[in-house]
């Protein structure tokens, strides 16, 4: 389309300038070319679908959320060099100033232990990152910076202690990741989201989720909403309504899973409508 009117194929000589504004509309167009030739490739070849996928062939800007990377196998620590390079960069701003204990708590709390907040929701980082935001975190804390070096009087675990109990109130991040993972096995369990019933359908398709076991070869998300199912089903309590719950693995009676409560090693899916 050319000035209003249907034109031949040009062949362009020259890229567009950072900044151009022709160069979003540029990218639109070529997204949407490709994602129309992968659903069309996709529904010529079931072959390609999923078990579980729901129809979807392909999710574009799936990398763009909240800045989490994504990644293929093990998780690797340097996944989260971005984020502590940022908490450096922030903290390196504010050692320029002369700042109070009280200051220097203040930030800890509302910014820098709020920056991980979303990369920790979705990754659960190796024992190492933890342990350098932390130290990271501590130093900033007692005015350690570059290569000067001041006494740290107390360590960093104990600042974490309630204020009730001689701490500082800083939340651990230990805690925080729990607290995540309790709540992707909630949302997993008590939300009809595309993620709840694509799990539902690869994981769990012949066996309820309080009782489908744990295979090595799972996704890293879904092994670690596992680890936490145990700590976070005990504070689900379903009502029956349609009836649409496990019959022996759920906590409908309000008094725990019956398979617990008669201590019986049952392996099979019933739920409570199917009696």
């Amino acid at each position: 389309m050319v000035n209003g009117a249907l034109s031949g194929f040009f062949k362009s000589s020259q890229g567009f300038r950072q900044g151009d504004p022709l160069s979003p509309t540029l990218f639109v167009l070529a997204a949407e070319y490709l994602s129309r030739r992968l659903n069309n490739l996709y529904i010529g070849d079931r072959a390609l679908e999923f078990a579980g996928s729901y129809g979807i062939s392909h999710l574009s800007y799936a990398d763009d959320v909240l800045r989490t990377p994504i990644y293929v196998g093990r998780r690797k620590a340097k996944l989260f060099d971005p984020l502590i390079e940022a908490m450096i960069s922030r903290v390196a701003g504010w050692e320029k100033n002369v700042l109070s204990f009280g200051g220097q708590q203040q930030l800890i709390q509302l910014v820098l232990l709020s920056m991980p907040i979303h990369i920790l929701h979705v990754l659960k980082p190796p024992k190492g990152v933890i342990m350098r935001i932390e130290r990271l975190l501590n130093k900033f804390f007692w005015g350690s910076a570059g290569t000067e070096r001041r006494v740290h009087w107390v360590v960093w675990d104990r600042l974490c202690y309630p204020v009730a109990e001689s701490g500082l109130g800083f939340l651990h991040l230990s805690n925080m990741i729990a607290a995540f993972s309790q709540k992707l096995w909630w949302y997993f369990r008590t939300s009809n989201s595309l993620r709840a019933n694509f799990l539902h359908k690869k994981y769990c398709k012949r066996s309820c989720p309080a009782s489908t076991n744990i295979f090595t070869i799972s996704s890293a998300l879904w092994l670690r909403m596992m680890l936490a199912r145990r700590a976070t089903k005990r504070h689900i309590h379903w009502s029956l309504g349609d009836g649409a719950l496990c019959f022996w693995h759920d906590d409908w009676t309000g008094e725990g899973p019956l398979a617990e409560l008669v201590q019986l090693d049952v392996s099979r899916h019933e739920n409570v409508n199917f009696y």
